[in-house]
């Protein structure tokens, strides 16, 4: 947990801020949801899966993010601590942080209850059978995946890494 490894719940404007002094470009996600928070009928999609009238995620045209406000997740994405007390004041939102103007990389080790993909998907660009040690058929969950990815660039193993930032996320699988 972003603070200094703090165990329990905090709320999240508190967690804002603090990914905020740690420099994170911040957003609000829907409760519960990987999904950026919208705040203007414009911004919001007529139906799930839709488009919203402004355009989003392009937002040419909306005047959001000029009023400063959170339509366009990571577009809108702050470290201003004003904003973030505004935003989040009496709302029950997520926290979401902008990576790549945060400076961060992140790995999505997915561990859903199904078959893995086609081995040739597996690390795409990577010729497996160049790797005739590589035991594909144990491959089963992202974890496993990453231990393949640094077995075949004779990479130590980041499974044994020291520890680090780990969020759970919601899963969204089949588009729900």
């Amino acid at each position: 947990m972003p603070g200094g490894g703090e165990r329990g719940v905090i709320g999240g404007v508190e967690l804002a801020l603090r990914c905020a002094e740690r420099g994170w470009w911040v957003h609000p996600l829907l409760p519960g949801s990987k999904r950026p928070a919208g705040n203007c009928r414009r911004c919001r999609p007529p139906s799930t899966g839709a488009r919203p009238a402004c355009g989003f995620p392009d937002a040419d045209g909306c005047a959001c993010r000029e009023a400063g406000r959170y339509c366009h997740g990571v577009r809108a994405a702050t470290r201003e601590r004003e904003l973030i007390h505004r935003w989040w004041r009496g709302q029950d939102f997520g926290v979401g942080v902008a990576t790549g103007p945060s400076g961060l990389v992140v790995l999505d080790l997915d561990d859903h209850d199904r078959p893995p993909p086609d081995q040739a998907l597996l690390l795409p660009g990577v010729d497996l059978t160049q790797h005739p040690d590589t035991e594909l058929d144990r491959v089963r969950t992202g974890m496993d995946v990453l231990d393949l990815l640094c077995r075949v660039r004779r990479a130590a193993s980041l499974l044994e890494a020291p520890a680090t930032l780990t969020v759970q996320t919601p899963s969204v699988i089949n588009g729900a």
